[in-house]
């Protein structure tokens, strides 16, 4: 198994899965007289470079499947050893549209769909909701980016507005750099819808900022993708009103029996992130299942990645068709895998977070699309109702100065009768603008009928005149 440092806890639900079916505790799994364990190694979250020799490390120990890691673009670098050396690989919410279709990774499964699809699921909450103005504020990461991407598309195709759209740095040791200024962007855009796409400790920071630069208060919805959405722990009680989407977990038919031993023994509520590991091991004892019903062998080999004449392992292929055709239940919905080695059913949870406990209000299906309870959502600060984002310019009255020139700015000489002192191409398209944006405006005739030429005063200081210059001087 491949995690990272910080997310050790998948230690515990992978012990556990590991046990129940050794102890024979799944009903639906018998592997007689063999017997699962797990070797733990520990790589960066980002390095792809590092998770590939963690695989490599884990090869050399004899093993028949690897688990992890936990991000898509780690994912690539642990399956470029694995399909050159044949080791089947489970990563368990690996969602990058890229590890789906592709030839080149066809030792990978994943238990959770691609994330153009949530993309899909946020599209149709908005929607829902009559907004047509958002924010997207993600990580600069392969993980941050993609999902986002989708959702430009999807807001394109329906004429739709990005007031901003922000991406964040991390640095190795997981602070955020530069986030005010993101947040601050963001704040004099107008949006009030904002999309934030990132790993749930990377938001708490976020969330920490947000709050004191007044982005938290009524008025304002969070909308938070999986990664945070499916970790209920430690939330801080003023996100009551948080709105999430998680992977459709239905909480499967292991999952009460999976959840009771998980709290025995840690004393603590398991979350959705690690029942996906959980659910990972059950895919491993399916395949291992199937196999010795059709009385198939198989032995493990020390595979070594740094070999150029490495020989691929024999029984893999083997094995990694008996994993993704086995099927069984398991503590979400199932597993079952597509032909792409994907899960077959793709759905989310539309999630609200009542106090610190995330409650189910809804959900999206490929097939059916949103189905959502109005009457259990509310928004940040018990908000039942949230208007559409505006613009930083929004109920102003705004001077715009310009000079006389046709056909752009002219005098109207039928003021008495239109209203307007100005006619021309520049007032219509003001017109539109300020219709759109709900503000007024004024027109200023610059002076000197000047667009604007730099020049040094008397007192060698740097002026401008015309239109620059009223805009620089206030």
């Amino acid at each position: 198994v491949i995690l990272p440092l910080e997310f050790t806890k998948v230690e515990r639900a992978v012990g556990l899965a590991i046990d129940m079916i050794n102890e024979n505790e799944i009903d639906d799994i018998r592997l007689n007289a063999s017997k699962l364990s797990a070797s733990f190694h520990i790589a960066d979250l980002y390095n792809s470079y590092e998770n590939f020799h963690r695989a490599c490390d884990a090869m050399k120990e004899k093993i028949i499947a690897i688990i992890g890691p936990m991000l898509s673009s780690a994912a690539i670098g642990t399956q470029i050893a694995c399909s050159k050396l044949n080791m089947p690989q489970i990563a368990p919410i690996a969602s990058e549209t890229y590890l789906a279709n592709n030839p080149n990774y066809n030792y990978l499964l994943r238990l959770v769909p691609i994330s153009t699809v949530e993309s899909l699921a946020i599209a149709a909450f908005i929607e829902h909701n009559g907004w047509t103005k958002v924010a997207i504020l993600a990580s600069n990461t392969d993980f941050g980016i993609n999902t986002v991407s989708k959702f430009r598309e999807i807001i394109s195709v329906k004429s739709w507005t990005i007031l901003a759209f922000e991406l964040f740095q991390i640095d190795k040791v997981g602070n955020l750099s530069g986030i005010e200024n993101n947040l601050h962007a963001i704040k004099n855009s107008g949006a009030r819808i904002v999309i934030l796409n990132c790993l749930k400790s990377q938001a708490l920071q976020i969330f920490q900022y947000a709050r004191k630069m007044g982005l938290m208060g009524k008025g304002w919805c969070w909308i938070v993708v999986d990664a945070i959405a499916s970790e209920a722990s430690y939330l801080p009680p003023d996100l009551n009103g948080l709105i999430g989407l998680r992977y459709h977990t239905n909480q499967g038919q292991l999952y009460q029996k999976v959840a009771a031993k998980y709290y025995h023994r840690y004393n603590e509520t398991v979350e959705p992130l690690y029942l996906y590991y959980f659910d990972s091991i059950l895919a491993v004892g399916y395949g291992i299942q199937a196999m010795q019903r059709q009385e198939k062998q198989i032995k493990a080999a020390k595979l070594i990645c740094s070999d150029v004449n490495a020989i691929p392992w024999n029984n893999g292929r083997l094995v990694m068709e008996s994993i993704k055709e086995a099927s069984g239940p398991s503590t979400t919905s199932s597993i079952n895998f597509t032909s792409t080695g994907g899960p077959a059913k793709i759905g989310f949870d539309i999630v609200n977070l009542h106090g610190r406990t995330w409650s189910k209000v809804g959900n999206w299906t490929n097939s059916n699309g949103l189905t959502l309870d109005d009457n259990q959502v509310y928004f940040l600060q018990g908000i039942n109702h949230i208007t559409d984002s505006g613009s930083f310019v929004s109920g102003k009255n705004l001077i715009t100065t310009t000079i006389l020139e046709a056909p752009f700015t002219m005098i109207d000489d039928s003021h008495a009768i239109t209203g307007r002192k100005y006619k021309g191409y520049m007032i219509d398209l003001m017109d539109e603008i300020s219709r759109n944006l709900n503000f007024s405006y004024q027109i200023k005739i610059v002076g000197d009928n000047q667009y604007g030429v730099r020049y040094q005063n008397m007192n060698g200081v740097i002026k401008w005149t015309g239109i620059v210059g009223e805009i620089v001087d206030g």
